[in-house]
């Protein structure tokens, strides 16, 4: 939960009506996640003009929009705002938007079917630069082809036991301060952990681990 000072901001893309006004009473309704929605549009046009004129911290997005698309205006967004993070927020599960919007530099996905805690917990999540991908798109990410780049990681790597702890945490999403809470490691030594697994691992981020844990079955599903 945002605790800070100063509340998150968001704008928010969908060519719905129904269902902006739906996020806009979820947000809105939901006070103690300090969060602001400052503005909507209602395609992907829209969305990186207002975008350029708020800097918001979070955009949410629908994928598929008239004139633009959401991972068209992902790419342009990181342009534009390159602080903000954006969240597809959609109702297609296929694999090729879950990749594709990840590619474009997305820090998040869900689906339509996530409810309103998750949605709030996604935004505060990915403001403190932790991407947050729901369980289905997780799924399908991990369960590309082989030819894809996304399953192009090295073979299995020696964990210590240690190791696979940290990674179990990282991928139920605790930050370093309640791993290091949890282990009884100081921040700094958590912090040196997770750099050693990336450069183990040969990725470059936290989604990275992720994937690679659960592409080579370091952590399952039930684990998480």
């Amino acid at each position: 939960m945002n605790l800070s000072r100063q509340p998150l901001t968001v704008v928010h893309a969908d060519d719905h009506e129904i269902f902006r006004r739906g996020i806009k009473n979820i947000i809105g309704g939901q006070p103690q996640w300090n969060i602001n929605l400052l503005d909507e549009a209602c395609n992907g046009v829209e969305l990186v003009e207002k975008v350029k004129r708020h800097q918001p911290d979070i955009v949410l997005t629908d994928i598929k929009m008239p004139v633009m698309n959401g991972i068209e205006a992902c790419k342009l967004i990181r342009q534009v705002s390159p602080s903000t993070k954006t969240i597809a927020l959609s109702l297609f599960e296929e694999t090729d938007y879950v990749v594709e919007m990840v590619k474009a530099g997305a820090s998040g996905y869900l689906v339509k079917t996530t409810t309103a805690d998750e949605l709030m917990e996604a935004i505060t999540t990915v403001s403190g630069g932790v991407p947050y991908y729901c369980s289905t798109a997780t799924r399908q990410l991990t369960a590309v082809p082989g030819n894809h780049p996304f399953s192009k990681f090295p073979k299995k790597i020696a964990l210590n036991k240690q190791e696979l702890s940290v990674i179990k945490m990282l991928c139920q999403q605790f930050t370093t301060k309640e791993i290091a809470s949890e282990v009884g490691l100081a921040k700094r030594t958590v912090e040196d952990y997770r750099h050693n697994i990336q450069q183990k691992m040969g990725v470059k981020n936290m989604v990275g681990v992720a994937l690679y844990a659960m592409f080579h079955e370091i952590v399952k599903w039930a684990e998480i």
